[in-house]
């Protein structure tokens, strides 16, 4: 990067003026913004650029990451002072006045410009885009198919369901072998208690434990004049004059079953309304897994960087975050291989303004993000195309289990749908094992499992049966195999696109 002194013409105000299409921000017409937008688009297709002053004395050439570190480091003084840019090819893309006109650009948004800027030059790398994510959700292919089994050892092992296990939300005690049970098997319950406090004491000692609700404890106390644990009962001014009562929050920060959220959109009481107007509808989540000692740093840091996106001021977004600070035995065992520590909210619009401030955070830590994230969601994926495997993305999901044999089908998240396709798996390919021709066939290649699974009760339930095929070698690449076939013929009667 380097500068040097060239003539150039800057807008004058008369350029601006006799121009101008419209009067304020307020009133800025969507021509003239999709006129902005196509400067940009060109901007950022260059490889080289060059800036000039207000006085035409050319003060910065390089690339465009040089030029976004240079007006970061706030190396052209004012943004004010900025006079013009032009590209590699000598064309002036920009030049900035005291309003905007079909010449110039006002002055005024100069740093607006830059930040829409370095969006842009983010997205230019790989990207993760919704059009990926949506298309992309029902695959499930031998790699993932291996993953459901590795965890579905676990889950015929500790129990529990198998949503738990998708998101790390288990609690790895063994019947029998970690707390007592009466030779009918039923579950001695003072002694799974015992178990239970045990495993969270253990796991109280670890330091990084220790620091991660340390660091908790501080966030609270240093927010705790924002936090709210319950909506407040207001009077709310509707447009046509009358007034209603609404419970709402009046603080970002909320406590809630658990969950430490950060709500973008609150109801402003000097101001008299929300915060965010305009904010979107929830469409898809981000699931984030980092170690316990890097959550609130890492959580503080997205708050940060996603509330100084433009973008993300108007379409709004909510994240949320373990609240460790009061936990005790029965909640310790929800977190202790908790895969989505850290969860954001947020719609279509906010989602695009959002993959590329994630994608270059992550890449600038990247020795945190080395956890394994929330199962079968669509991972992150780095300026390389490299998959980032502790940040995952989803629909935001609702729905009823086409499954007839489903006890409970409502489901509310991506997650809950995605563990009712795999129990629904494990159900049709028990019932074709059931039946004579298909099982007779199995036995001649599997006669380990055929054995065991004969050697069941009748009333055995899906978890007995996957663990009589998982107990020896051979099953589990019979149940890799199947689960591949099913999944694609169940996620799509759950209506995952093909």
């Amino acid at each position: 990067m380097k500068t040097e002194r060239y003539s150039q013409p800057i807008a004058k105000e008369k350029d601006c003026k006799e121009n101008a299409w419209q009067t304020n921000d307020d009133q800025r017409s969507p021509e003239f913004e999709q006129h902005v937008s196509e400067l940009l688009d060109k901007l950022s297709d260059s490889k080289f650029v060059k800036v000039y002053d207000k006085s035409g004395r050319a003060v910065f050439s390089g690339n465009l990451d040089q030029l976004i570190l240079f007006w970061k480091n706030n190396d052209f003084g004012e943004d004010e002072n900025i006079g013009s840019i032009e590209d590699e090819n000598g064309e002036n893309i920009f030049r900035f006045g005291p309003v905007d006109g079909l010449n110039c650009i006002d002055k005024k948004r100069i740093k607006e410009i830059f930040q829409q800027l370095e969006s842009k030059i983010a997205g230019k790398d790989h990207i993760t885009n919704i059009e990926e994510i949506m298309n992309t959700e029902n695959l499930f292919d031998e790699n993932k198919s291996r993953q459901i089994v590795d965890i579905t050892k676990d889950w015929v092992k500790y129990g529990g369901g198998f949503y738990h296990m998708l998101t790390g939300k288990y609690l790895e005690l063994e019947k029998g072998v970690d707390y007592k049970i009466s030779p009918q098997g039923a579950i001695d319950q003072e002694s799974r208690k015992q178990a239970k406090e045990r495993l969270g004491d253990d796991w109280l000692q670890v330091p990084e434990n220790k620091d991660w609700l340390a660091s908790c404890s501080n966030f609270m106390q240093d927010h705790k004049q924002e936090i709210k644990y319950e909506p407040e009962t207001l009077n709310m001014k509707l447009k046509d004059g009358t007034v209603e009562q609404h419970n709402c929050f009046t603080s970002p920060y909320i406590c809630n079953e658990s969950w430490l959220h950060y709500v973008s959109n609150y109801f402003d009481k000097q101001e008299c309304e929300f915060t965010q107007p305009n904010r979107e509808i929830h469409k898809f989540r981000i699931y984030i897994n980092v170690d316990g000692c890097d959550v609130f740093s890492v959580y503080q840091d997205i708050i940060k960087q996603l509330n100084e996106n433009i973008g993300l001021q108007k379409f709004g977004f909510e994240i949320k975050t373990s609240d460790v600070s009061d936990l005790n035995n029965s909640r310790i065992w929800r977190i202790i291989h908790q895969r989505d520590r850290i969860v954001l909210y947020l719609g279509e619009n906010g989602l695009r303004e959002a993959l590329p401030i994630l994608q270059k955070y992550v890449e600038q830590n990247r020795s945190k993000f080395d956890q394994e994230g929330v199962l079968l969601t669509q991972p992150l994926l780095d300026s390389y195309g490299k998959e980032i495997s502790s940040v995952g993305i989803s629909s935001n999901t609702k729905g009823k289990s086409p499954d007839s044999t489903e006890v409970m089908p409502n489901y509310e998240t991506f997650s809950v749908m995605q563990a009712k396709i795999i129990e629904s798996c494990f159900r049709s390919i028990i019932r074709r094992m059931n039946n004579p021709k298909i099982f007779q066939e199995m036995s001649k290649k599997y006669p380990v499992v055929a054995t065991n699974i004969l050697n069941l009760p009748s009333n055995s339930s899906t978890d007995e049966y996957i663990k009589a095929i998982l107990s020896d070698q051979s099953g589990e690449e019979l149940l890799i195999k199947n689960l591949i076939g099913e999944y694609s013929r169940w996620s799509k009667k759950f209506g995952m696109s093909e």
